[in-house]
């Protein structure tokens, strides 16, 4: 049922993703995550493929067009059908969550208890108990009585339940409304447990939720946990569950869709320039500032000469990311735009003010944080692939629509046209490419978001390919937030440097190549006290939730020093050491 994911609507998706993991269990049950579980909505969509006419007639009759439109196309569900279900809805519009057993809330509910709660809610919302035998056994989920709070669903999802149950076919429509798109996939890429532990548990963890003690010190066996998830290079292992049917992955975070060219049998060519200082071992040591350089997965000390399947007319050179810590050809230690070394600089001059010896710690961001820094990659590829010149309306349609892309001034009718070029009917930017050069990385990046979707996919530019392309090896699994891939000492005797020997990012900050731990480090550890802060653990600190813990960091951490105390030292040594343990 994995193909289903595009007909869930997109004004429907996100709420339920925001759920957290009883949105992960529901999202099962609409589109039939491939996870070993066989939910109610994938029972349902099973029997409504198999037998459609039997399914039309268990169901009154009650669909415009065959039985597979229940799951098809719910829009076209007649008032028969909706009608029917209205004593469902009484229930269901309580919310997911009041389906788990009494005196069990989300914070404590198990995996299997989420899923029984959402077989049960399903079960409600479509009447799956009265019209497939295979699903009534979801309904004996215990189920709480009355005030429930609704906030845990989404308005949208709370309007649907309401349309069905008044069988009012109009409204069914506004919030059903055809999705066309399948909308980013990264957030519900399906997971499967590493060395035994299961993916939900580490990301509590990582998340500071369960990794310490009431002294706030960390458990030994939060810590072996966490540290079993990287393998004998200090990189994290993979957790995303291959396809069933050919042992190969065909989803990343990188890729807003189902890539077209499996990530086992993705070929760059490459060759390195030569200019990477030698990694070294270092440690942690009291007395120290960390100062996160939060940076993109670019790699370095290459040139990029072709992938998927294609040579370059341009080679590109690659420069970091984190690897530009490592450059041995210039004096620096980290390049961006001055609204971001201005902060890290005066964070780093802070902690030598406070008695502190800074270090700055590479910090990774998403899998899709090179779009900022990405020019020549995708433009030199999608110059020269042959399209539909109507993607270039679709392009335009979806750029005018972005609240993303702001370019006031940006040409729509050369890029519909192709500007007249005799080559309109190949070239994707044809009209607008020498102003897209002209950009800057933000602007940019909201074209190479919209052109990742179904459409550019099919049409042959491999937006997720390229990610994977440019990204450093040792951060292909990497999560938001994992430190010490590398470090570096600044010097502080130099002033902001409006030079950086980086193509992309304009300003750098001076120093050198101060080492590289043996093992990535979760931010939790790293920057202990942010995240205590986050989780009210600090005084005068409320909890937030862990969903916006990255925004706020990339937000704020060019004003967040971290002092590595006994605490850390030790907690990073044991972490350390049960990575050890774990690859012998």
């Amino acid at each position: 049922m994995a193909g289903l994911e595009q007909y869930i609507p997109p004004n429907l998706r996100r709420p339920i993703r925001d759920i957290g993991n009883l949105g992960y269990s529901l999202l099962d049950n609409v589109v039939g995550i491939d996870d070993g579980y066989d939910s109610a909505g994938e029972r349902l969509g099973r029997q409504v493929r198999d037998d459609p006419f039997g399914m039309a007639k268990a169901m009154g009759g009650g669909l415009l067009s065959g039985a597979a439109n229940a799951v098809m196309n719910p829009i076209d569900t007649v008032k028969d059908v909706a009608s029917g279900i209205g004593q469902s809805y009484s229930r269901a519009s309580r919310g997911a969550d009041s389906y788990l057993p009494e005196g069990v809330d989300l914070a404590s509910a198990t995996v299997d208890q989420m899923r029984a709660a959402n077989d049960a809610y399903l079960a409600d919302v479509v009447g799956v108990a009265g019209v497939v035998p295979a699903a009534r056994a979801a309904t004996g989920a215990a189920r709480m009585a009355s005030n429930i709070d609704t906030g845990a669903l989404a308005a949208d999802t709370i309007g649907l339940g309401r349309a069905i149950g008044s069988g009012d076919l109009g409204l069914i429509g506004e919030v059903l409304q055809q999705s066309g798109e399948a909308q980013g996939l990264s957030a519900d890429i399906p997971r499967i447990p590493v060395r035994g532990y299961d993916p939900q548990t580490i990301s509590l963890l990582e998340s500071n939720f369960g990794l310490r003690d009431e002294a706030g010190r960390a458990n030994p066996d939060a810590l072996r946990a966490l540290a079993s998830q990287f393998d004998a290079f200090g990189n994290r292992i993979s957790n995303i569950q291959p396809d069933k049917k050919t042992g190969l992955t065909y989803k990343h975070p990188a890729s807003n869709v189902r890539m077209s060219t499996p990530i086992e049998q993705q070929v760059v060519s490459s060759i390195s320039r030569g200019e990477a200082n030698p990694r070294m071992a270092t440690a942690l040591k009291e007395g120290e500032g960390l100062i996160a350089a939060l940076g993109d997965r670019v790699v370095a000390d290459r040139n990029i000469l072709g992938y998927s399947g294609q040579t370059l007319m341009d080679p590109q050179q690659m420069f970091g990311g984190t690897g530009y810590l490592r450059d041995s050809v210039n004096d620096r230690i980290w390049a961006s735009d001055e609204a971001f070394t201005s902060p890290l600089l005066k964070s780093l001059n802070r902690a030598s003010d406070e008695g502190l010896d800074p270090r700055m710690i590479y910090t990774s961001m998403g899998a899709q944080s090179s779009d900022f820094a990405t020019n020549g990659l995708i433009r030199d590829f999608v110059r020269n692939v042959d399209v539909d010149p109507n993607l270039r309306q679709v392009l335009a349609d979806k750029l005018r629509k972005s609240k993303d892309f702001t370019d006031k001034d940006f040409p729509f009718d050369d890029l519909i046209s192709g500007g007249g070029s005799r080559r309109n009917r190949t070239g994707l930017l044809d009209g607008v490419d020498e102003y897209i050069g002209k950009m800057n990385g933000s602007q940019r990046r909201a074209i190479w978001q919209a052109m990742d979707s179904a459409p550019f996919r099919d049409a042959g530019i491999p937006i997720g390919e390229m990610r994977l392309a440019q990204t450093d090896p040792d951060l292909m699994y990497a999560n938001p937030l994992d430190t010490g891939l590398n470090l570096g000492r600044p010097d502080l005797s130099e002033g902001l440097s409006q030079t950086s020997m980086h193509p992309v990012y304009p300003t750098s900050i001076m120093g050198a190549y101060d080492g590289s731990l043996p093992v990535q480090v979760p931010a939790a550890i790293t920057f202990r006290d942010f995240f205590n802060q986050r989780r009210g653990l600090l005084d005068g600190f409320d909890e937030t939730k862990a969903a916006s813990d990255q925004r706020s960091f990339q937000m704020s951490h060019g004003g967040i020093v971290s002092e590595v105390d006994g605490q850390m030292v030790d907690e990073v040594g044991k972490f350390t050491d049960y990575w050890r343990a774990f690859n012998e």
